[in-house]
């Protein structure tokens, strides 16, 4: 991967003070709590069980749309589309995306046919589209920019989850021994991961488990259910290898928007390339 330095980032516009409603912290255990709630845990034991599995929340007021050009008159067709390629959740789907450093392509993955009932801090909380409440997910981006999914399984009938990821234009998935998948590019580099699926009921027990990839759109996390304490949950965590590797660092400052306003930006971006 190259380690030529990219272009120098710009100030972003200054908002109108009467657009912003509030500045949000940096991360928080949202979606932590959120799993916590959906698996009926106490705090110790939610202590005990997710600290390590569930990062912090990148907290971020998410919005799919691009940004109005009043907030981007000025900058550069390049700083445009940085400040329109942030990390996001989708709120109708759940879709978590995060985009490469070097490229600002997004690797996208959400739960298979379920549908977000509540987004909380652009952290999502989704349920199956039947409405039957056999598995709901948590989806975010976290602090360290990965995206990551907790499915919840309800059901002892049901044993696997299905996500369906979405890769930028000539990238593939690569199966590797230890149960993760590379990101590899047109290339033939590897950009990123997703990584070894792991899986604990409700007691605290790791469950056996495993990824199958269905087809070229589809992702399946396997669970070894067999004398597990419901509920389950699993989780699909991916990243570019840029980000994460430590190779460069990369930062991103709250979004700031108003409740159901797609007016919004970042305060400050450090990319390296």
């Amino acid at each position: 991967m190259s380690n030529k330095e990219g272009p120098a980032s710009s100030s972003s516009p200054e908002l109108d003070p009467n657009i912003v409603s509030k500045q949000k912290d940096y991360a928080d255990p949202t979606a932590r709590n959120l799993v916590k709630k959906e698996m009926r845990l106490s705090d110790r034991q939610a202590t005990n069980l997710l600290s390590d599995k569930i990062p912090l929340s990148l907290n971020l007021e998410t919005s799919t749309q691009p940004l109005p050009d009043d907030l981007t008159s000025g900058i550069s067709v390049q700083d445009k589309k940085n400040l329109n390629s942030l990390p996001n959740i989708d709120s109708k789907t759940g879709r978590a995306s995060i985009p490469s450093p070097k490229n600002y392509e997004m690797f996208s993955i959400q739960v298979k046919d379920q549908a977000v009932d509540k987004v909380i801090d652009g952290v999502a909380r989704t349920q199956d589209n039947k409405a039957q409440n056999q598995t709901t997910a948590v989806s975010h981006i976290t602090a360290n920019q990965s995206g990551q999914i907790i499915g919840i399984i309800k059901d002892t009938d049901v044993s696997f989850m299905d996500f369906s990821y979405m890769l930028p234009d000539g990238y593939r998935l690569q199966t590797r021994n230890d149960g993760d998948f590379n990101l590899v590019s047109e290339a033939g580099e590897v950009e990123g991961e997703i990584e070894a699926p792991w899986a604990l009921d409700a007691s605290g027990k790791q469950l056996p488990t495993r990824f199958e990839l269905v087809d070229d759109h589809t992702l399946r996390q396997h669970v070894d259910t067999e004398g597990a304490s419901f509920p389950i949950a699993l989780d699909p965590s991916w990243a570019w290898w840029l980000v994460t590797a430590g190779k460069c660092a990369v930062s991103v400052a709250p979004l700031l928007a108003t409740g159901g306003s797609h007016s919004c930006t970042r305060t400050e971006t450090d990319l390296c390339y």
